[in-house]
C-alpha cells in the first residue's frame, strides 16, 4: 500500500514539476561512473525523475534498458539476471527529485493538538475556499504566484531608501501547443546555495521560457552544456538567451519515424564563470578545509554553487555532509566527511567555476545535430570572450593598457605600480608617502586628510621579495607597514606595492563530427576540431600558437561467436591527433590521463598521436577478458606504448576483476617503465561477501642510457582484505583491514620509506522503524622506514562517524544523534564592515574614541533598524593551523502525554509533562588527548588550545504546554562561541535560565510572567574593551485583554539589573513599563500599536563597548519607545503596509523612523 501511495505521488510530482526539474540537469557535464558488485546499484539517495535515467557504457555507447529495471522511489537500478553490465563500469545520467519519496516526513506532531484548541478548525489540513472573486492579474491558464512591491523607507537618523522585489513565478498554456515558464525577480541576493547537501536550491535563478514539443526560447539565467562532442566539452552558467528546435526533413518530414531529422541550438549570453582546474595532493590527516585557487592562481574567488566536479584517486564523488565533502562556494574551501579519509597518498582534483569579475565575458554558442537512418553528424562552436575595453574590477588606465600589449603572452611580467591617487576618505585605508632611513617613497598608514591621499594595492610575492608586511590593527580593512632591509640589502617582507594585471582572453573552438552505423554490430565515428586561444587579446605579439586543431577516428564491431548470443568478440581500432597548440575549453581527457602515461614531469611541446586497438571477448552471463594497445607519440621528445589487461568474471558467487597494464616509453630526457594493476577478488559465503582487493604501481624512471634511476622513481602495493554484508541484507556492513607501502629511489634502489595500516567498521542499518543506526569508523597509523626520503612524520588517525535516530511508544520518546570526529585544519580569519543602506545591515557604529575613523572595535550589533548600517564579512587567510575538529548534534523529545493523556492518576499527572532537548557542539583544538577530541561534552572553561567553538545547549521542561488554562515551563540555554582571527582569538557565552507562567483568567484575560537568571562573557584579544563577565537577571509580568480576534490589549512591567564583574563592579538597572494593543478586522487588515517608557541608571560613562550592552543601544536616564503599524488589504490582491516608529533618550535628539510599501499578489 505505501509503495502504491508513493507511486502515486512521485507521478503527481512529475506532472507538475517536470519542466522545471528538466531546466537544469542536475547530474554533471559528463554522466558519473558507476560499479556495481551485486543485482543492485544505488544511483541517488533521492527520488529519481521516471524515464530520465539513461546508462552508457565508458565510451559512450548507450545501454538498452532491457539490461535493467529503476526503481524511481528508493534510487536504485536493479540489473536483468542475464546482463553483461552487471559487473562492469558504467555512466548514469539521470535527474532527481528535491525528495525521498520513500522516506516519511514530517515537521508538526498532528497528534499534540487538542481538539478544544482546534475547535472546528484543523490547522494541518488544508481546504480550498472557492471564489468568484475576479482575478485583477488573470492570466487565462496561465498558474502563477509571487507577489510585486515598492516601498519607501525614511527617518531623522538616515537617508531616504527606496526599495522593490518582484518574486514571479508562472507555469501553463498561453496558446495551442505553445507554454510558458518563468521564474522572474528583481531582487539581487548575494548568496548562493550551502554545499552540504547533495542536491541544491538555485536562489539566484531568473528566466523565463516559451516551448513547445519541438522548440524552445529562453531568456535569463541558464546552463549551457556542450552535447554530441568529443574535443568541445563545456558547462556553463550565464545570462542570455538561448533558442532551440528540432526540424524533421525529406520527403517523409510528416513521418517522424521515418524521416532525418535535424536539432540546432544558438545561445548568445554574458557568462557568469570562468573555469578552473585545481590539483591538490592529499595531506595524512587533514580533512580539510583545502583552499582553492582560481585559473590565474587568484587567492580569493568564489565558486559557482554545483558546478564542482571532485575527483579523489579518479573517482567522483558526491557533495553532502552525508556522502563524501562539503564546500563552501564564498570562501572556495572543501573538506571531506568521515566517509573518505584523506592521506598523504590521496590524488585531490577539483574542476569548477568561479566568479570573475575583471572583464565583462560574453558567450556564443551554437550546435547543430543531424540524423538520419544509419548516419549521424553534428557540428559545434563556441566562442568565448573578454571585452577588453570594459573592465570591471580592475580600472585599467592608458598606462596599465600599454604593460598589457607590450608583454605577449608573457603575462607574469604584466606587473603594475600598486598605487593610486585619490581624495581623503575616511571610510577606506589609505597611505601616505614618507621619506625613511634612506628610503624614499615609502608608503605609511595614515588617518590624516592632509596627506592620506594614496589607496595602495598590496601583493603578496613570497617572503624575502617585499618591502612589506601585514599589520594586526584594529583598522576597518588590511594595513600594511614597510619594514627596513637588512645591512645587506635583502628584503625583510612578503608583500609589495603592484598589482599583477589580468589580461582580456579569448577562446574559441569548431568542431565537426559524426558516426555511420554499418550495422547493429559495427560502427563509425568520427571528429575534427579547430582551437584559438588568445591569451592576451590586448596585445598583438605571440600569435603564432594561438591555433591549434585535433582529430578522432574510431571503429569498433561486435561479433557474435554462437547463435544465442551468450559469447561475442568485439574489436575496436582508434587514431586520436593533437596539434602542439590545439587548446581544450574544459577537459577532455580523463581525469588522470596525464598520470596514466606518465606525463607528470614531461613538458609535452609538440604535436600529440595516439593509437588504440582493443580485442575484447564477452559472456553475457560470466563476463569479460579484454587486451587493448595505446600508443602515445609526440615527436622526439615523449613516445610510449601500453599494453593493458581487463578481467572481469562472475560465477557462483565468486567475483573477480582486473585492470592492469605495462607501459614503456622513451623521452629526451628519461626512459619509463610503469607495471601497474587493480584487482578485486570476493567471494559470497553463505550471507556474508569475503574479498580483497590491491593496487600496485611500479614506476621506474632512469636516465636516457638507462643505467641511473632517478629520483622520481617510486613503487607502492596497497592492500586489502575485507568482509562485508550481502546487498539484500538488512543490515549493511564491512569490516576491512588495509596496509600499503610506499618506496623511493636512492642510490639507483627502490628501498622502503613508509607504511600504512588503516583498520575500519561500517554499518548501516535502517529498516527497522524503531531504531536506525548508521556508523563508519576507520583508524590509520603511518610509520616512517626512511627519514632522509621524506619529511612526513610518524602520524596516526582517527576519523569516527555515527547517525542514530529512535522512536518508540508512539512517539512519546523520539531522539536523534550525529557524531563526528576527525582531524584538518583550521584558517585564521579577518573581519571588515561593510556600509549598506539603513535596514539591510547587521552592525552599527559608534565612535568611541571620537577620532573619526572606523576601528573593528567599534561596531555592535545594531538594536532597531536605522542603526543597522553595516555587514560583517569574514576575510580567510592564508595562515592554517592543525586542528582535531569534532561535531555532536542530539535532539531529544519525551512527551509521555502521546499514550498516557488518557489515562487517570499518576500516570495521567505524568502526562502534562513534556521535555525538549536539543545539544550541537562542533569545535576545533590543537589539543590531541583523548578528552578533548572525543568528549561531546562541553568544557569548563576556553583552555588556549581551542581554536573555535560553536555550541548550544537547550533543555525546556513544560508542564501542561497545551492546556488552554494555564501553564508553565522552563528552559536552560548555554550558548558559547569562539572565533580564531589573525590578532588573537574572540569568545562569547550566554548562559541563562528562563522561567515562564500563564494563567488563563476566564476567557477574556491571560497573565504571563517571564523570569530570566543569566551570565554573559566577551574576550576579545584584539580589544580589551570589548571583555565582560555580566551576570544578570530579569522579572517581567503581563497582562492581557483580548476579546475574540478583533481586538487584544497588554501591558506590561520589566524590571532587569545588570552587574559586570571587575573592579569598578560596573551595574545597570532598567525599569521597563509598555502597552501593546492590536485591532483586527478579518480580511481587511490590522493597527498595531506599541509603547514603552525605559528608565536605566548606569554607574559608569556610557561612551564603551560594555556600557552598550549594559544599556542595550539607549542612554542613561528616561528614555521612550514607541512603533506603529497598520496593515490595510485593498481588495483580494493588494496590501498596504505603513508603519512609524521612535525612540527618545534624555540629552539626545529625538529619532523618528518609517516606512510605507504597496504589495500586490499574483
Amino acid at each position: 500500500m505505501r509503495d502504491s501511495i508513493c507511486a502515486f505521488l512521485i507521478l503527481g510530482f512529475s506532472l507538475v514539476s517536470f519542466e522545471i526539474v528538466g531546466q537544469e540537469s542536475q547530474g554533471p557535464d559528463r554522466p558519473p561512473i558507476y560499479k556495481s558488485t551485486g543485482d543492485t546499484l544505488k544511483i541517488d539517495s533521492l527520488s529519481l525523475v521516471p524515464g530520465t535515467v539513461k546508462l552508457y557504457t565508458v565510451d559512450g555507447i548507450l545501454i538498452d534498458s532491457n539490461h535493467y529495471s529503476v526503481n524511481s522511489l528508493k534510487g536504485e537500478l536493479i540489473w536483468s539476471k542475464n546482463s553483461p553490465y552487471k559487473n562492469q563500469e558504467v555512466q548514469i545520467e539521470y535527474k532527481s527529485f528535491p525528495f525521498n519519496f520513500y522516506q516519511e516526513y514530517h515537521h508538526k506532531d498532528a497528534g499534540r493538538v487538542q481538539n478544544k484548541i482546534l475547535q472546528s478548525r484543523n490547522p494541518f489540513k488544508y481546504t480550498a475556499v472557492p471564489t468568484d472573486k475576479e482575478d485583477i492579474f488573470e492570466l487565462g491558464g496561465i498558474e502563477k504566484s509571487g507577489s510585486i512591491s515598492r516601498g519607501l523607507g525614511f527617518g531623522n537618523n538616515r537617508d531616504l531608501s527606496v526599495s522593490s522585489s518582484m518574486n514571479l513565478q508562472l507555469n501553463g498554456k498561453i496558446a495551442d501547443n505553445l507554454y510558458v515558464m518563468a521564474a522572474i525577480s528583481d531582487e539581487s541576493i548575494p548568496i548562493q546555495a550551502e554545499g552540504n547537501t547533495q542536491q541544491l536550491q538555485d536562489f539566484d535563478k531568473v528566466f523565463i521560457q516559451i516551448y513547445n514539443n519541438r522548440s524552445k526560447l529562453i531568456a535569463g539565467d541558464y546552463m549551457i552544456k556542450s552535447r554530441n562532442s568529443y574535443f568541445m566539452k563545456y558547462l556553463k552558467k550565464a545570462q542570455g538567451i538561448s533558442g532551440s528546435s528540432t526540424f524533421y526533413l525529406g520527403k517523409n518530414k510528416m513521418d517522424t519515424a521515418k524521416a532525418a531529422k535535424m536539432k540546432v541550438q544558438l545561445s548568445g549570453a554574458l557568462s557568469r564563470g570562468k573555469f578552473s582546474r585545481n590539483i591538490i595532493q592529499g595531506v595524512e590527516g587533514n580533512q580539510g578545509p583545502y583552499r582553492l585557487r582560481g585559473e590565474e592562481n587568484e587567492s580569493y574567488i568564489i565558486i559557482l554553487s554545483g558546478t564542482e566536479r571532485v575527483y579523489i584517486d579518479g573517482k567522483l564523488l558526491t557533495r553532502g555532509q552525508d556522502q563524501d565533502y562539503t564546500i563552501n562556494y564564498n570562501t572556495a574551501e572543501i573538506s571531506f566527511t568521515a566517509k573518505q579519509i584523506v592521506t598523504k597518498d590521496k590524488r585531490i582534483i577539483i574542476e569548477f567555476q568561479y566568479s570573475d569579475q575583471n572583464y565583462t565575458r560574453s558567450v556564443v554558442q551554437f550546435s547543430d545535430f543531424y540524423e538520419y537512418k544509419k548516419l549521424k553528424l553534428n557540428f559545434n562552436l563556441y566562442s568565448e570572450q573578454d571585452a577588453k575595453n570594459q573592465s570591471l574590477q580592475q580600472d585599467l588606465s592608458e598606462e596599465q593598457k600599454d604593460i598589457l600589449a607590450g608583454v605577449g603572452d608573457s603575462l607574469d611580467q604584466a606587473i603594475s605600480n600598486g598605487a593610486r591617487l585619490v581624495e581623503y576618505n575616511e571610510n577606506e585605508v589609505l597611505y601616505k608617502i614618507v621619506d625613511t632611513l634612506g628610503h624614499d617613497s615609502v608608503f605609511v598608514y595614515s588617518t590624516n586628510p592632509d596627506s592620506a591621499f594614496y589607496r595602495v594595492t598590496f601583493s603578496e610575492v613570497g617572503q624575502g621579495n617585499g618591502d612589506y608586511v601585514l599589520l594586526n590593527t584594529v583598522a576597518n580593512g588590511r594595513v600594511y607597514q614597510w619594514v627596513q632591509p637588512s645591512l645587506g640589502g635583502i628584503k625583510q617582507g612578503n608583500f609589495a606595492p603592484v598589482v599583477l594585471l589580468f589580461s582580456p582572453k579569448q577562446r574559441q573552438m569548431i568542431s565537426f563530427g559524426g558516426n555511420y552505423d554499418f550495422n547493429k554490430s559495427s560502427a563509425l565515428t568520427f571528429e575534427g576540431a579547430v582551437s584559438n586561444n588568445d591569451i592576451n587579446t590586448f596585445s598583438d605579439k605571440d600569435k603564432d600558437d594561438d591555433i591549434g586543431y585535433s582529430g578522432k577516428i574510431n571503429w569498433d564491431r561486435k561479433i557474435a561467436l554462437n547463435t544465442n548470443g551468450n559469447w561475442s568478440l568485439t574489436p575496436q581500432i582508434g587514431y586520436e591527433h593533437w596539434s602542439k597548440y590545439f587548446t581544450e575549453i574544459e577537459r577532455v581527457r580523463t581525469v588522470e590521463f596525464y598520470r596514466d602515461w606518465n606525463l607528470r614531469d614531461v613538458d609535452l611541446t609538440d604535436d600529440q598521436n595516439l593509437t588504440k586497438a582493443a580485442l575484447k571477448l564477452t559472456n553475457g552471463k560470466k563476463g569479460a577478458l579484454g587486451y587493448r594497445w595505446n600508443g602515445f607519440y609526440s615527436g622526439g621528445e615523449y613516445n610510449a606504448n601500453k599494453h593493458e589487461l581487463l578481467a572481469d568474471w562472475k560465477y557462483k558467487g565468486l567475483l573477480v576483476d582486473f585492470d592492469g597494464y605495462y607501459l614503456n616509453s622513451k623521452g629526451s630526457l628519461s626512459n619509463t617503465e610503469f607495471i601497474r594493476h587493480k584487482s578485486l577478488i570476493q567471494q559470497r559465503i553463505f550471507f556474508f561477501n569475503l574479498g580483497y582487493r590491491d593496487d600496485r604501481e611500479d614506476n621506474k624512471i632512469n636516465d636516457q642510457l638507462g643505467d641511473t634511476l632517478s629520483a622520481a622513481a617510486y613503487r607502492f602495493w596497497e592492500r586489502e582484505f575485507f568482509l562485508k554484508s550481502t546487498d539484500s541484507a538488512a543490515l549493511q556492513y564491512k569490516v576491512f583491514y588495509n596496509q600499503r607501502d610506499d618506496e623511493k629511489s636512492r642510490n639507483n634502489e627502490i628501498v622502503p620509506v613508509t607504511f600504512g595500516e588503516s583498520v575500519g567498521l561500517s554499518f548501516d542499518w535502517r529498516k527497522n522503524k524503531v531504531i536506525q543506526l548508521a556508523s563508519k569508523t576507520t583508524y590509520r597509523t603511518l610509520s616512517i622506514k626512511d627519514t632522509s626520503l621524506t619529511t612526513q612524520k610518524p602520524d596516526e588517525n582517527l576519523l569516527s562517524r555515527v547517525e542514530y535516530t529512535l522512536r518508540v511508544l508512539k512517539g512519546a520518546i523520539t531522539a536523534s544523534s550525529f557524531y563526528e570526529i576527525g582531524s584538518g585544519l583550521e584558517a585564521g580569519r579577518e573581519f571588515q564592515f561593510i556600509e549598506v543602506p539603513a535596514g539591510q545591515g547587521e552592525y552599527t557604529w559608534i565612535d568611541y574614541n571620537e577620532n573619526g575613523i572606523k576601528e573593528i572595535n567599534e561596531f555592535e550589533i545594531g538594536v532597531y533598524d536605522d542603526q543597522k548600517k553595516y555587514i560583517k564579512i569574514s576575510i580567510l587567510t592564508d595562515d592554517y593551523v592543525k586542528a582535531f575538529t569534532h561535531q555532536f548534534n542530539q535532539t531529544v523529545l519525551i512527551s509521555p502525554g502521546r499514550v498516557w493523556r488518557k489515562k487517570k492518576g499518576i500516570k495521567k499527572f505524568i502526562s502534562a509533562f513534556s521535555n525538549q532537548f536539543s545539544y550541537r557542539i562542533n569545535r576545533k583544538t590543537q589539543n590531541d588527548n583523548a578528552d578533548a577530541r572525543f568528549n561531546p561534552l562541553p568544557s569548563a572553561g576556553l583552555d588556549s588550545s581551542l581554536l573555535t567553538l560553536s555550541s548550544s545547549l537547550r533543555n525546556t521542561v513544560y508542564f501542561n504546554r497545551t492546556h488552554p488554562v494555564y501553564g508553565i515551563d522552563w528552559t536552560y540555554q548555554d550558548i558559547k562561541g569562539r572565533v580564531f582571527l589573525t590578532n588573537g582569538f574572540e569568545s562569547r557565552s550566554n548562559v541563562f535560565q528562563n522561567t515562564r507562567l500563564r494563567v488563563n483568567i476566564g476567557r477574556l484575560f491571560l497573565t504571563e510572567v517571564d523570569g530570566k537568571l543569566g551570565r554573559k562573557f566577551s574576550q576579545a584579544d584584539y580589544a580589551s574593551s570589548r571583555d565582560f563577565n555580566i551576570q544578570y537577571y530579569s522579572i517581567q509580568p503581563k497582562i492581557t485583554f483580548q476579546k475574540g480576534v478583533s481586538f487584544r490589549v497588554a501591558v506590561l512591567y520589566q524590571y532587569q539589573e545588570k552587574k559586570n564583574d571587575s573592579e569598578k563592579g560596573e551595574l545597570g538597572q532598567m525599569h521597563k513599563l509598555g502597552v501593546e494593543t492590536k485591532l483586527n478586522k478579518v480580511g481587511k487588515g490590522s493597527f498595531v500599536a506599541e509603547a514603552n517608557v525605559i528608565n536605566l541608571s548606569y554607574n559608569e560613562p556610557s561612551n564603551s563597548s560594555l556600557s552598550y550592552e549594559m544599556l542595550d543601544g539607549l542612554l542613561p536616564g528616561i528614555n521612550g519607545t514607541w512603533q506603529l503599524s497598520y496593515q490595510r488589504n485593498i481588495g483580494k490582491y493588494l496590501q498596504l503596509d505603513l508603519s512609524y516608529g521612535g525612540r527618545q533618550s534624555e540629552d539626545a535628539k529625538t529619532i523618528h523612523t518609517g516606512s510605507m510599501r504597496v504589495r500586490a499578489y499574483f
